[in-house]
This record gives C-alpha cells, structure tokens and sequence, in this order.
C-alpha cells in the first residue's frame, strides 16, 4: 500500500469515528430530558434493568474517548498503540453484547416470557456470541503480533494480521443471529401490515423491534460487502455499528418506559410486565396480578380487538 493511500486509509477511519462519536452526543443532547423524566423519576433502588440501561447508554461514551485517543494520540508506541486496539476491540464487542440483551428481552416478552422461550433465547444468545468471543481474541492476538503501520508522531495504526476471513466470519454470525430476531418477530407479531399501523403494546414492540433489527442488518451486510471490495476498510463501521446500536436500544427503552407511564388500564400492559418480578422490574410498581395466565389472556385479548377494528374497517 502507498503512503499516500495509507494516510488517506487512516483519515477516513477518523472522519467515521468522529461522525459517530458526533451521534452519540446529539442523540444524548435530544434524549437527556426523556432519560431524566422517565428512567430516573421511579423508584430509588437500582435494578438491574437500570444497570443495563447505563452500560448501553455509557459505555460507548468511554468507547468514544478511547477510539479517539488512538487517533489523536502523541507519540504512542507499540506497546500502548497494542493495549490501546486490545481495549477497543474486547469494550466494543462486550458493549454490543449488552447492548443486545436487552433487545433479546423485548423479543422474550413479545413470545410470552416464558421460561421456554427465555432458554432458548439464552441459548440462542450464547450460541451466537461465545464464537464472536473466541474470533475476537484471536483476531486481536493477531493483531498485537504486528508493528505499527507508520512512525506518525500523531496516533496510530496497525493493520489487521493474517486472514480477514476470520473478521467477516464473525460478522456473518452477528448478522444471522440479527436475521432470526428479525424472524421471530415477524413470525410472533403476525401480518406486518396490522401491527404496523396499530397503536398498542405489541404494535410498539413489533414496530421498535422490526426497525432495530432491519436496520442493523443493513449495517451489517454494508460492512460484509465494504470488506470484500476494500479488505483496508475492515474496521471502518465497527464503532458506528456500536454507537447505532446503543442509541437504538436506548430510545426503544425510552419508548416503553413512556407508554407503561401513559397507560393506565391493565389492558395496557407494557413489555416489564411481561418480565417475572422480582430485580427485572423496572421502575414500576409491583403488580401483584401479573401472571403468566392473566399476561396472555392480555395478549390474546390485544390481538382480538387489533382483527376486529380490521374486520370492522
């Protein structure tokens, strides 16, 4: 690679680290009142649902720093420019990690949240991204057996050893675990057209998470296809994916949250209350009539009255 392609290799990773780190601070800019309003104003006592909720919304913030520091950088050498990628790599797969246990709840609570479905999710959960884990450490072990791509006094730059192939494989199974949430939801939310256009619980998830999940599969075969045509581009989306997911994630949450407050018929019920009690709650009162019995002649019921206003239109 010439000198001059590399340089302009490296301005471009910066410019797409810059515009998403750009996004992730308008997002907080536009959101930070909702967050206020709607995560903080219950009850003092931290759930875990709450945790969760700070790792998605923060974490890519700390991410942000990192990637930017290793850009920006002054006379970093090669032992730090190795820990500096090492951190990126382990903070960004994690982060999405957490990221999508949350979303793997919302799909648990559109099935029922049963214990059935939870062990298979979380089976399903941990087939997809044990792999990711051991691609990633050995994609980053490769990457700390090479030197640094140039002696700049500003940053720096390696480039990803031996086969890309390992990289695109673990991008192909965060696309297909993507593909089969994508699928469960169309196969649980019924005709798209009805649960588009509706305006209740399931209407919200079914939408929220259609959108989520068709997004980020685009994302991710944009990046598949970028990698085959330009192998220099491997990690040109890795930090935007990260923060598209975290700000998705978030305003789904905010979403929820806004419609379990506006509602106030048992009818209504949101996702948490289809979450078993107990450290999942979040931010509600405890509801003592929350069953898994009651809970699906609720959905059986939304269901009834989404075909009827149909049938009747």
């Amino acid at each position: 690679m010439s000198t001059n392609l590399h340089y302009e290799r490296i301005h471009i990773l910066f410019y797409f680290d810059v515009a998403s780190t750009c996004l992730l601070s308008y997002d907080y800019l536009l959101t930070f009142s909702s967050e206020m309003s709607l995560i903080w104003a219950g009850p003092r006592k931290w759930t875990v649902f709450q945790v969760l909720f700070v790792l998605s919304r923060y974490s890519p913030f700390a991410d942000a720093v990192i990637v930017l520091y290793a850009h920006l950088g002054l006379n970093i050498d090669n032992t730090f420019c190795d820990r500096l990628h090492i951190a990126i790599g382990w903070m960004l797969t994690l982060g999405q990690m957490l990221t999508e246990v949350t979303f793997l709840m919302r799909v648990w609570a559109m099935w029922g949240g049963t214990r059935r479905i939870g062990a298979f999710l979380g089976a399903f959960f941990l087939a997809a991204w044990i792999p990711c884990i051991v691609l990633e450490g050995i994609i980053l072990n490769a990457f700390a057996a090479t030197t640094q791509a140039s002696s700049s006094v500003i940053g720096c730059t390696k480039d990803i050893a031996g086969d890309v192939k390992l990289v695109r494989t673990q991008d192909a199974i965060i696309l297909l675990y993507w593909i089969v949430l994508l699928a469960l939801l169309v196969c649980k939310g019924g005709s798209p057209r009805k649960r588009l256009s509706g305006t209740g619980f399931y209407a919200l998830l079914y939408r929220d998470g259609i959108t989520y999940c068709v997004l980020l599969c685009g994302l991710g075969t944009v990046k598949m296809i970028a990698t085959v045509f330009a192998p220099e581009f491997l990690k040109l989306l890795n930090f935007l994916q990260h923060a598209i997911l975290s700000v998705l994630t978030n305003r789904i949450l905010f979403r929820l949250r806004q419609y379990n407050l506006r509602t106030t018929r048992i009818e209504d019920a949101t996702m948490l209350d289809f979450v078993p009690e107990g450290t999942l709650a979040f931010g509600r009162a405890e509801n003592d009539n929350a069953d898994l019995i009651e809970l699906q002649r609720l959905r059986n019921s939304d269901d009834m009255a989404a075909d009827s206003r149909n049938g009747s239109g």
